[in-house]
């Protein structure tokens, strides 16, 4: 006589199976998810701006800068407090060498930036667009100081301003980081090696 009793469908999950399925995936999401977390920071620290090697390499840029002036009778030295302006050597790719050119620094404090711009000779006198770099933005004071000799009291000085003679004996650069107290002061003194 035929087993007339129900048969039993083993097709479903029993409950400890489906427990173990739910453990595994949940260890596998938490595992992907701390992967793609960690990964979203380094991300983030590797792209956020670097304050401070952008001014090493502004610093950098500077001093040589500086130390390359040239005297040119059609450039001059001139200076004040947001600004500094001077003949130095340029890299000339035009003319597959180095040429005499001017640099200008220069402190915007509405934007809070300050911007280099160079023109080589040809540049100067032809009226052509200059190359400006990257400005190095948010900062809250920037100060240029001249470091000079006079001839009269026989003393040595820093001064807010240089509008006439030769070339300064050194530049100082002045500036802060940021506005408020978190503000970071840096500052930073080139000697030129061609002032009288």
């Amino acid at each position: 006589m035929p087993d007339m009793r129900k048969k039993k469908n083993n097709a479903g999950m029993t409950l400890v199976e489906l427990l173990i399925t739910l453990t595994i995936l949940s260890v596998i999401s938490m595992a992907i998810y701390a992967s793609l977390n960690s990964g979203l920071k380094i991300w983030k620290r590797i792209n956020q701006p670097l304050a401070h090697e952008d001014l090493d390499i502004f610093f950098d840029r500077f001093g040589h800068d500086l130390r390359n002036c040239a005297r040119f009778a059609g450039i001059s030295f001139t200076g004040t407090e947001g600004r500094v302006e001077f003949p130095t050597i340029l890299p000339g790719p035009r003319f597959g060498g180095d040429v005499i050119g001017r640099v200008s620094y220069a402190y915007d404090p509405q934007a809070k930036a300050l911007t280099r711009v160079q023109q080589d000779f040809s540049q100067i006198h032809s009226g052509e667009e200059s190359s400006k770099t990257q400005p190095i933005p948010d900062l809250g004071l920037v100060k240029f100081r001249y470091y000079v000799y006079d001839k009269e009291t026989k003393e040595y000085s820093w001064r807010e301003d240089f509008l006439e003679g030769d070339f300064p004996l050194a530049v100082r650069i002045e500036l802060e980081l940021g506005d408020g107290p978190q503000a970071q002061s840096f500052t930073r003194t080139v000697s030129i090696p061609i002032s009288s």
